[in-house]
C-alpha cells in the first residue's frame, strides 16, 4: 500500500488547457474558421489565408473542410458558428495582400452561395482597382422614359434610364440625388419621381465607373398645365352664310381644335402639331358657339358661347380700336386692315371633387379643375 503511493507520488500530472487554448488543439473546420478571424484582427493576412483555405479544404489541416456560406453554420450537436463566410473573408485577405484577380474570385464565389453587404463593398474595391489599370470605354447613359420633346401635364414625372460602362457603374446621381448601388455592375438600372414645375424643367444624370470615368446627360422635360387659347376676331357674311373668325394658339402645339363642330385640327404626332391656327368657320347654330381645343400635352379648353354676347363684344373691341387710332399720331407704313385680336372669352371654372367638404391629412392638397 506504502509503495503504490509512493508511485503516485512521484506521477506527472498534465496541467488542465488555459482557458480558450482548447480550440487551438483541435483541427476541425469551424477551427481554422475561427482561429483566421482572429489572424485577420491582428492584421496577419497571410496566415489568415492560410486558416480558411484549410477551413475551405484547400490546403491539408482540417479534418474534413466546409466551403458552403451561410449565416449559421451548425459544427456539432447544438453549436454554431455565426456569420460562416470563408469565402469572403479569403476574398477580403487576398485584396488586403493585394491579389485582386484571387480576391474578386472568392469575392464572387461567396455572392453566388450568399449574398452579403460586406462582400459586395470589398469586390467593388477589387474590381476598381482592375478596372483603373484598364478602365476601357467611358460611360454611357441612356434615357427610357419620358421620351424626348413630348410635353407632360403631370406635376411629377417618374424618369429611367440605363447608366452603362465596360469598367462597371458604381455611381448613379440624378439632380444630384445619388442612386442607391450596392454592387457595381456593367448596366444599373435607375428610376426617379421627379416634380415638375409649369414651363421647362432641366434634369442632370451623372454615371461613375469604378475606374473614376464619368458620363453626364442633360434632359428636358416641359411641363404644360395651361390649355390653349382660343381668339374671336369677329363675324361677316358670304353668299347668306354667317362666319366666325378667330385663332387658337399654344405654346408648344395644339393636337385638335374643333369650332361649331367643325374639326379644322387633328395632329397625329407632337411633331405635326402647329403652335396656332387661323380659322374662319360658317356657322350652323344662330344661338351659341361651340368651341373645342386640346394641346399637346391634354390639355382641353371646351366652351360653349352665347352668339350675342361674343358679337356684342366684337363691336366694343372694334369701336376701342377705333377711337384709339384716331387720336393716336399718324405712324410711317401702311394702315392695320382689322383690329388687332384680343381675348372675348368668358372665363370658366370647373371643379372635379369628389365632395363639397374634404378632411385633408397632409401638408399639400392638389386641386384638378379646368
Amino acid at each position: 500500500m506504502a509503495f503504490g503511493l509512493a508511485l503516485l507520488s512521484c506521477g506527472h500530472l498534465e496541467s488542465p488547457p488555459e482557458a480558450g487554448r482548447e480550440t487551438t488543439l483541435y483541427h476541425n473546420w469551424w477551427n481554422c474558421y475561427e482561429r483566421g478571424l482572429a489572424l485577420m484582427e491582428q492584421g496577419d493576412y497571410e496566415g489568415a489565408s492560410l486558416e480558411f483555405e484549410r477551413t475551405l479544404g484547400l490546403k491539408p489541416g482540417a479534418r474534413f473542410g466546409f466551403d458552403r456560406e451561410m449565416w449559421r453554420a451548425r459544427t456539432y450537436g447544438l453549436h454554431f458558428v455565426e456569420n460562416y463566410f470563408p469565402h469572403r473573408e479569403l476574398g477580403i485577405c487576398r485584396y488586403r495582400l493585394g491579389r485582386d484577380e484571387e480576391a474578386v474570385e472568392f469575392l464572387v464565389r461567396s455572392l453566388e452561395q450568399e449574398p452579403s453587404s460586406r462582400a459586395k463593398f470589398f469586390l467593388n474595391l477589387a474590381r476598381a482597382r482592375q478596372a483603373k489599370k484598364n478602365p476601357g470605354r467611358p460611360p454611357r447613359i441612356t434615357i427610357r422614359n419620358p421620351p424626348p420633346g413630348v410635353p407632360l401635364r403631370e406635376r411629377e414625372v417618374r424618369l429611367s434610364g440605363i447608366a452603362a460602362g465596360d469598367a462597371r457603374i458604381g455611381r448613379v446621381s440624378v439632380n444630384e440625388q445619388p442612386v442607391f448601388v450596392e454592387l457595381a455592375e456593367k448596366e444599373i438600372a435607375f428610376d426617379r419621381l421627379l416634380p415638375l414645375r409649369e414651363g421647362s424643367n432641366f434634369i442632370t444624370c451623372v454615371a461613375e465607373d469604378l475606374a473614376g470615368q464619368q458620363a453626364v446627360a442633360q434632359v428636358t422635360i416641359w411641363s404644360d398645365r395651361t390649355p390653349p387659347g382660343v381668339v374671336i376676331i369677329g363675324f361677316s357674311d358670304s353668299n347668306g352664310a354667317r362666319f366666325v373668325r378667330g385663332a387658337a394658339a399654344d405654346n408648344y402645339g395644339l393636337a385638335y381644335l374643333a369650332i361649331d363642330g367643325t374639326v379644322l385640327l387633328q395632329a397625329r404626332t407632337g411633331s405635326d402639331a402647329p403652335a396656332s391656327r387661323a380659322f374662319s368657320v360658317p356657322l350652323s347654330s344662330r344661338n351659341a358657339l361651340a368651341i373645342e381645343a386640346v394641346d399637346v400635352a391634354g390639355n382641353t379648353l371646351r366652351s360653349v358661347l352665347p352668339l350675342e354676347a361674343v358679337d356684342e363684344s366684337s363691336r366694343a373691341a372694334a369701336r376701342r380700336y377705333a377711337s384709339a387710332a384716331a387720336a393716336a399720331p399718324a405712324a410711317d407704313g401702311p394702315e392695320p386692315e382689322e383690329y388687332a385680336p384680343e381675348d372675348r372669352m368668358r372665363p370658366s371654372l370647373t371643379l372635379h371633387v369628389s365632395a363639397a367638404e374634404v378632411a385633408v391629412y397632409d401638408e399639400e392638397y392638389y386641386l384638378e379643375g379646368l
